[in-house]
């Protein structure tokens, strides 16, 4: 069985005279050689356990506690079960799922939660379910077994805790700690009562304080000190008064999060916490004719990290806020003819622009403009001439506040997926590029089936995480350059970019398939059938308009019925496109044997197969004004009558044709400068004769599905 060093500094556990002090609410009177004897290098120092030995604690723990239910399913094999032993396996089954973290081992967690619920049953538990526990027994050992640390955590096992748990309760540092390392966050427990000191020497990036409801009033008065560590604190627990919620305030701390709150909630939200303090450097516009002022606010925000523009012209506002695309808008009071508050008016009635934080600054001559600042769009105010720090505090704060606030605004709190306010600007956006370039655009509408019955026989929780776990499997089945957005209580939409209906529908099928093979389950852990329905619509068969495009996916559900049936695909067409032929394949070939041989053969494998035999006639029925046939790939030998290959293949290209048709040329000829001339006129393969025909299928087969 593995074993984790220790690789925490070491430091004592007891209270010092400085967390005495402020237990008492007041400052250190220690002397010198006390805060001495906090030294990492003293010898009489105890060392502290390392996360990783405490989780190998806990597995021996844990792997004991096995030991018992083994005792426990032998007895039950052997008809001597007490009920003794029945209750404390019970007991065991219990404490080991309550220890079990969530992520990494949920299938542990769920075969202990089984076990405690089978020694539970007391009048039901015989001699029969005894082969099936022990095989639950044996899974579970197996799981326990498992190396605790991922790799996740291993990477960061030689850096410093990144989060510090201040708690008085052995079992909760244990329950930390696991989850921790399940999730890959090296957490650090000590004991609440702690120096200061000790926990700035690990070097934490948060600090979460557990506090008891037996000693509240003495840990609140250590969060003071906790604070001039500097890093951002989490609270949990606690009695919630409202004397408690004040001292955690002017403690800076976050909180107090609820005492039932599970560990990975917790290291969630203090992973949050991190990220909201650490303010990344962010684009700056500052418009200000006065030089001076502009050039002393560029300096100190460039120091700051910052990306600063200047701009001495209010006239050119617009049209560098659409080149630039700020998050900090830094207006002087005059500029011109108009105000600073003039300007903040004007990007407030801007839909796009109208959540731009706007900083005004003024001189003391300018009052006025001041008094209107606040009332009329304005956020802050700053005073010429502008306090260097006080300038990168405010920006820095603005910062932080906005993207707080456009990440709520852009993120779907149940399922983590962009909202549909983001998604419509981000396939706006895209959508731009497919009308300017003529690209493929494929839009994919997803709907949960039996919505409104799963929501009153399970609850909008449960219909939450089955969303949140669609997402996941869409996620994973989509590219990562694919939007995949929340859009409605019921709807996920798919964006994919440079992709036609045929790929689209492959990948739905995927995702399909997934959601009915997962393991979904309500809160009482009953087995849920859930099956999702797809709509799906193309550019440049539809026309490439967000509205359009949705409303015909949406249709196409509506029409086949997928409110009423389950687990639907369906392909939305354009009403107004012309009536043209859907195939899967045409084969253009004047030899009459060699197309027969690949018409068989592919018809053979359920494609559907067309033959033409002149290059002229090719042209008009996948090029014309009014094309016959829209094959999704074209099968074109070189040497044609009246019109050779390369040139329908020119012809194709020119109308377009190609975007959406893949094109494998044939010839008898085995010419280099033939064969490059069909790849600079767009062709998808070359194939010389004399082929394979299994081989040229496959090579079709490849064509279809890319």
């Amino acid at each position: 069985m593995p074993t984790f060093p220790d690789r925490v500094t070491a430091v004592p556990l007891s209270p010092t005279s400085e967390t005495v002090a402020d237990l008492a609410g007041g400052e250190s009177m220690a002397e010198p050689g006390a805060r001495a004897a906090l030294d990492a290098s003293d010898p009489s120092v105890a060392p502290l356990a390392s996360p990783y030995a405490i989780a190998e604690r806990v597995r021996e723990r844990q792997l004991e506690r096995v030991d018992v239910l083994e005792r426990a399913v032998l007895s039950l094999m052997d008809g001597t079960l007490t009920d003794e032993l029945r209750e404390l396996a019970q007991s065991e089954a219990f404490a080991i799922a309550s220890v079990m973290p969530s992520n990494g081992v949920k299938q542990g967690a769920r075969i202990a939660r089984a076990l405690e619920q089978a020694f539970g049953a007391r009048y039901t538990l015989e001699r029969h379910l005894a082969a099936k526990l022990a095989d639950h027994v044996l899974l579970l050992r197996a799981e326990l077994e498992k190396t605790t640390v991922p790799p996740a955590a291993a990477a960061i096992a030689e850096e410093c805790p990144s989060i510090v748990l201040l708690s008085g309760d052995v079992e909760q540092h244990e329950r930390y700690v696991t989850e921790g390392l399940a999730s890959g966050v090296l957490v650090q427990p000590l004991d609440f009562t702690v120096d200061a000191d000790v926990v700035r020497r690990q070097r934490p990036r948060v600090i979460i304080v557990v506090l008891p409801t037996y000693a509240a009033p003495q840990a609140i008065a250590g969060l003071r000190r906790m604070a001039r560590v500097g890093v951002p604190l989490l609270v949990v627990g606690g009695r919630g008064t409202l004397d408690e919620r004040i001292a955690i305030a002017r403690s800076r701390a976050v909180g107090p999060l609820g005492a039932t709150t599970s560990a990975v909630d917790v290291l969630r939200r203090a992973s949050e916490l991190v990220d909201e303090a650490r303010v990344a450097p962010g684009t700056v516009l500052i418009v200000d004719p006065d030089p001076w002022a502009a050039q002393t606010a560029r300096l100190t925000l460039e120091r700051a990290g910052h990306l600063v523009y200047t701009l001495f012209d209010a006239d050119r506002l617009w049209e560098t806020l659409e080149t630039v695309a700020p998050e900090v808008l830094l207006v002087g009071a005059r500029l011109g003819a108009w105000s600073g508050v003039d300007v903040a008016l004007a990007t407030r009635a801007d839909p796009r622009w109208r959540d731009l934080p706007v900083l005004l600054a003024a001189s003391a001559h300018e009052e006025a403009v001041v008094r209107a600042a606040y009332c009329d769009g304005v956020d802050d105010v700053l005073r010429k001439p502008l306090d260097p720090r006080l300038l990168a505090a405010r920006v820095g704060n603005r910062l932080r506040l906005s993207r707080q606030l456009r990440r709520r605004d852009e993120v779907d709190t149940v399922t983590g997926l962009p909202s549909r306010r983001k998604a419509e600007r981000d396939l706006d956006r895209l959508l731009r590029l497919v009308r300017r370039h003529a690209q493929r655009f494929t839009l994919l509408s997803l709907r949960l089936d039996r919505y409104d019955l799963l929501r009153q026989r399970h609850g909008q929780t449960t219909i939450d995480r089955l969303l949140r776990r669609i997402g996941e499997l869409a996620r994973r089945g989509f590219r990562a350059d694919d939007l995949i957005a929340r859009w409605g209580p019921a709807e996920l939409v798919i964006g994919l970019f440079d992709a036609d209906a045929m790929i689209a529908r492959e990948r739905a099928r995927e995702l399909m398939a997934a959601v009915r093979a997962e393991a979904f389950v309500d809160a009482a852990q009953q087995r849920l059938t859930v099956t999702c329905s797809i709509g799906i619509a193309a550019a440049p068969e539809i026309e490439p308009e967000l509205a359009v495009l949705h409303a015909a996916a949406d249709s196409a559900l509506a029409g086949a019925g997928a409110h009423a049936q389950d687990d639907l695909l369906v392909v939305a067409s354009d009403p107004n496109a012309t009536a043209a032929e859907r195939l899967d394949v045409l084969v253009v070939d004047d030899d009459t044997v060699t197309s027969s041989l690949v018409q068989h053969a592919l018809e053979g494998r359920r494609y559907r197969v067309r033959t033409v035999r002149d290059g002229a006639e090719a042209a008009t029925l996948l090029a014309g004004e009014r094309p016959a046939v829209s094959p999704r790939v074209v099968v074109l030998e070189v040497n044609l009558p009246t019109l050779d290959g390369l040139s329908v293949l020119r012809a194709l290209a020119a109308a377009q044709v190609l975007r959406r048709t893949r094109v494998l040329m044939l010839s008898s000829r085995d010419s280099e400068a033939e064969t490059l001339q069909a790849f600079e006129l767009g062709a998808f393969d070359y194939v010389p004769k004399p082929f394979n025909v299994n081989v040229l299928v496959e090579r079709i087969r490849r064509a279809l599905l890319t």
